[in-house]
């Protein structure tokens, strides 16, 4: 270990050199998976505190509407004894010039009062509450009457702000049912029904039983589409596959800026390190032991590095949250985040990062060194 240090620090300005590159090659494949683990915690605790069970139509394949009358019809039958049913409406809409999400719900949950900074809950017709972040970036007060451009007649009132707890919190828009059902002109429709159980639903044949109950209640003749809780987080986890794969970019950057720094590694333009492995040689050490310190000293190195890009990473993500990165890893993101960028540094990441930093570097060292190994420290020391 001491040798290794020695040899690091005689060889400063190439050490230095080296970790810089290191560290540059893993600084945007570190920031781009703590983001990625962040985005998938925050939507895995979307999916834990869920529904069961999803309804809506068949619709040509895909997911559409449900009637009203179904979800009525749900709420009167056997199930809603030890069943929570209820309806909802998703959609998407311009707030001034900013995208936002709309939820109406057919009643406002038991947890969604302690979640706001300001206000309280809607109670009458054409009550909102928004997301906090979108508030402050329109100035807004509880209290305040809007119009959207997308149904000018329909008049809200803000009344409470919600604290975000997730990136889908910060410009999000919840109001009652019927609200959203004149705003969208969705009259007796519904985007989904959600159906909770008093206790957690097993996966596999629990949550088969269940879908197969709640068929059981609506008419034979509705084309019905579920997804299951399960279903769902399988979903969940294609998308984030997914969203692995446009990371290649970062990984042709860091095949890129390998190329420097397996050249310096590789003593390319050093002859200086023959000289020492001439001299190394004529004290006595064997080959064996020095393959086996190039490899501690490149351990080093990686160890170095890796903490370096970590660091630099998680400072840059927390002290400026994402700023000029984000952009590169969340879709529909400003320069400037308006909302906290999730971020979950793992060790198995890091781990990861040190064997890419080691392969990396002892590539062409091990072989720049076996070579020297074989000349005489004559040959090696001219």
């Amino acid at each position: 270990m001491a040798a290794a240090c020695g040899r690091l620090i005689r060889n400063r300005e190439r050490s230095l050199t080296l970790t810089l590159c290191l560290a540059v090659i893993l600084f945007p494949l570190l920031t781009a998976l703590a983001v990625s683990e962040g985005l998938r915690y925050q939507a895995e605790i979307s999916l834990l505190n869920g529904a069961d069970l999803y309804l809506n139509r068949d619709y040509y394949g895909g997911s559409g509407p449900i009637a009203e009358t179904d979800l009525l019809l749900l709420k009167q039958s056997a199930l809603s004894d030890h069943l929570q049913v209820q309806g909802r409406i998703l959609g998407r809409t311009y707030f001034v010039n900013r995208l936002v999400a709309v939820v109406g719900l057919d009643r406002p949950p038991d947890g969604l009062s302690p979640l706001l900074q300001a206000g309280r809950i809607f109670k009458n017709p054409g009550e909102v509450v928004i997301g906090r972040r979108l508030a402050q970036r329109f100035n807004l007060q509880p209290g305040v009457k809007f119009a959207l451009t997308a149904n000018p007649g329909k008049l809200f009132t803000l009344v409470g702000l919600l604290t975000p707890l997730a990136i889908w919190d910060s410009d999000l828009m919840v109001m009652s049912l019927s609200d959203a059902q004149a705003f969208f002109g969705m009259k007796g429709r519904l985007s989904e029904i959600q159906i909770r159980t008093s206790d957690s639903v097993s996966r596999g044949s629990g949550e088969n039983l269940l879908v197969e109950k709640v068929r059981s209640e609506l008419p034979g003749s509705l084309p019905l589409r579920s997804t299951t809780r399960t279903e769902a987080g399988q979903l969940l986890n294609k998308g984030f596959g997914f969203q692995g794969g446009i990371y290649l970019v970062f990984y042709i950057l860091a095949a890129v800026l390998a190329v420097p720094a397996l050249l310096v590694s590789s003593g390319l333009g050093t002859p200086a390190t023959a000289r020492e492995i001439g001299l190394m040689r004529a004290l006595g050490w064997t080959r064996k032991q020095i393959l086996a310190l190039t490899a501690l000293e490149y351990i080093l190195l990686s160890l170095s590095a890796t903490a370096l890009a970590t660091l630099v990473s998680m400072a840059w993500m927390k002290g400026t949250n994402g700023f000029l990165l984000a952009q590169f890893l969340i879709a529909e993101v400003e320069l400037v985040p308006g909302f906290d960028v999730p971020t979950r540094y793992l060790p198995f990441w890091s781990l990861t990062g040190l064997c890419l930093a080691f392969v990396t570097t002892l590539g062409g060292s091990l072989f720049y060194t076996w070579h020297c190994s074989r000349k005489t420290p004559y040959e090696s020391m001219p």
